[in-house]
């Protein structure tokens, strides 16, 4: 397992987190095991390590392809990223990107066994909070609070299987027990052989820790009252936001409680937006007022960088004189740069013809060289809206893609070709919010190994502005586009108020914009609902774009196949500048994604061979 520093318990935490493969071989604590951690701090001790899952890094099980980033499954998997890096480097995230996996691959098993090890972990602190309890080493409140935290710690793992592999079983402590069912009976089917529904049991242990958890947080990074009501709107919008529910049937389970849910965050809740929509990305801006669940992350802390968010050690510009200086993958795809574009006049996006220009790059171009042999393009590269307000884009591109010619955080101006470890293959863009500031390097990312990227930018996995733009969905869908159009509105305006400046050659920061075309502005009204949905939609990919969201958000509208096979089309035949060849991402051309398939991911092969077909049934159409 990842190394927590807990002096007192390590010992006793290898122990039992350890599992086989199979993840019902994960037995529960035995006798010895609990009545030595039957204590207040035994239990503290156990449930540390529940939460130390959530960046989806377990030693020996997982790490990029367990990524509590969600950045494979995804992001890659969307049209928002890229596998990036070469042809021939994790070649699992391409066979991911390209829809070509099969349920014998070994990221699938990985991360299934993660989410399973994670639940353990939490099934594990309620078995043990129970133990100290009848000892009296913890008084009734006590165990009260740590019921909860496992049990919303619980419903989040499970929630991470249903979105990725749609037909869990849900694992609760009691299996194995003398007086719970036995493993072979906690599978993902019923006695007839249909798939059990987990959505019902995530709902009800979010609503438990509700009624119990209090409204602070007893520390960063825990989940209190308010953190678990975030949790269930998710769980509910996912369960019933999808296309063949439709959130706007009042007979959907949970239609009204979410609103009232949603309403009262957004209302009554301590959240507020930050002033700055970059600050959500960065390591001062962990567990800010807009947060409303992160993994926490830290480095230098004697774990070799595995608690600094090393399920993304490979997402960093490539070179010895960049960020993190390896390894080049999760690169911005050129569709998602293009969504960033808005209308000069207007300053709103092209909600349905933004992939019908595309935004200048600098695909080709070495980062030293002029621009004479590309004649489509000026002589020398400027970077699209840097000196033109005519080029109009919104701001929020600059803190999402790295970009040639655009400042790098503190770094020094991105300089294209010589950060990409292969442009022809994955494009001129890096990725940029899981990036850590040149000023906070050796102390606030890794100071050894070969990963220098890992570091203590925590993973934002729910904010306030998801809330916002789920109670706009349900607004939408009700037809009350006012109120929609509102909390659309409250992002469009603090995404104007915070610009990429201009750095001079030694990285100093400059009084004036990194490009004049930043240009984002309020929409005036929404004319129709069919116009709102899809406002909504296309603000919610500018907002989180590179955050792991996108595939499942597409999954949930019920357009991936629609969305991504234009996609993969378009992608496959994208000229470079005004030339009709090369075909820049031919590797993707003649993929499909397959609906009724590809929604979600399978069951993995190996869990499968483990358990037998009569414990888990593999997923439709796999």
């Amino acid at each position: 397992m990842k190394k927590i520093i807990y002096s007192l318990f390590i010992f006793s935490l290898a122990v039992i987190t350890s599992c086989g493969d199979g993840f019902l071989e994960k037995e529960p604590l035995g006798a010895v095991g609990e009545s030595q951690l039957a204590t207040r701090d035994g239990v503290d001790a156990l449930l540390i390590g529940a939460y130390s899952v959530m960046d989806g890094v377990v030693e020996e099980i997982s790490s990029w392809d367990a990524a509590g980033s969600n950045y494979v499954y995804g992001s890659i998997a969307s049209d928002d990223a890229y596998k990036g890096s070469d042809e021939g480097d994790q070649v699992p995230q391409s066979e991911i990107e390209v829809y070509s996996a099969t349920p014998a691959l070994g990221y699938f098993n990985n991360k299934w066994r993660t989410i399973f090890d994670a639940v353990s972990r939490c099934n594990d602190v309620i078995r043990v909070a129970g133990q100290a309890l009848d000892a009296g080493s913890i008084t009734q409140d006590e165990y009260d609070q740590y019921l909860a935290q496992a049990k919303a710690l619980r419903a989040h793992y499970h929630f991470e299987g249903k979105i990725v592999f749609s037909n869990i079983p849900y694992i609760e402590e009691n299996v194995g027990l003398p007086d719970g069912p036995s493993f072979a009976e906690v599978g993902n089917i019923d006695e007839s052989g249909n798939y059990i529904d987990a959505w019902p049991k995530i709902v009800q242990d979010l609503k438990d820790a509700i009624a119990v958890l209090p409204v602070t947080k007893s520390a960063p990074g825990r989940i209190s009252k308010w953190t678990a009501k975030g949790m269930l709107v998710r769980a509910y919008m996912h369960w019933n936001g999808r296309a063949e529910n439709g959130i706007d049937a009042t007979s959907a389970p949970g239609y009204t409680e979410v609103k009232t849910l949603m309403d009262d965050i957004i209302e009554n809740g301590p959240f507020e937006l930050v002033e700055s929509y970059h600050d959500n990305f960065r390591i001062s801006g962990n567990n800010n007022s807009e947060s409303i669940l992160e993994a926490q992350a830290s480095v230098n802390d004697g774990t070799d960088g595995q608690n600094g968010n090393w399920g993304d050690a490979l997402n960093y510009p490539y070179g010895p004189e960049s960020p993190g200086t390896c390894c080049g993958f999760h690169q911005p795809s050129q569709n998602l740069v293009n969504a960033y574009l808005t209308d000069p006049a207007t300053g709103l996006p092209f909600l349905d013809n933004f992939n019908s220009k595309d935004f200048r790059w600098d695909q080709g171009l070495d980062s030293y060289a002029k621009w004479e042999s590309k004649l489509w393009y000026d002589p020398d590269f400027v970077p699209y809206g840097r000196d033109n307000a005519n080029e109009s884009i919104d701001p929020r591109l600059d803190w999402v893609v790295g970009r040639r010619g655009i400042p790098y955080l503190d770094w020094a101006l991105h300089p294209g070709f010589a950060w990409i470890r292969k442009q022809a293959y994955a494009g001129p863009y890096s990725p940029k919010k899981n990036v850590y500031y040149r000023s906070e390097k050796g102390a606030l990312s890794t100071a050894s190994g070969w990963a220098q990227g890992p570091n203590a930018n925590n993973i934002r996995i729910i904010r306030l502005p998801h809330i916002m733009l789920w109670r706009a969905e349900v607004a939408a869908m009700e037809n009350d586009l006012g109120k929609a159009l509102n909390l659309v509105n409250e992002l469009r305006e603090r995404a104007s108020n915070d610009v990429v400046m201009a750095r001079d050659t030694s990285g100093v920061e400059l009084a004036t914009p990194a490009c004049l075309g930043y240009n984002v502005k309020e929409y005036t009204a929404f004319p129709d609902q069919a116009f709102a949905i899809k406002a909504i939609r296309h603000e919610a990919r500018l907002e989180f774009g590179m955050e792991g969201n996108r595939f499942f958000d597409l999954v949930r509208w019920g357009i991936a196949a629609s969305t991504l096979n234009n996609y993969l089309q378009e992608e496959a035949t994208r000229p470079i500048g005004s030339n009709v060849n090369p075909n820049v991402r031919d590797y993707l051309a003649g993929k499909n994604f397959t609906s009724g398939r590809n929604e979600r991911y399978p069951i993995p092969q190996d869990q499968i061979d483990i358990m037998g077909s009569t414990v888990l049934k593999q997923n439709p159409n796999w």
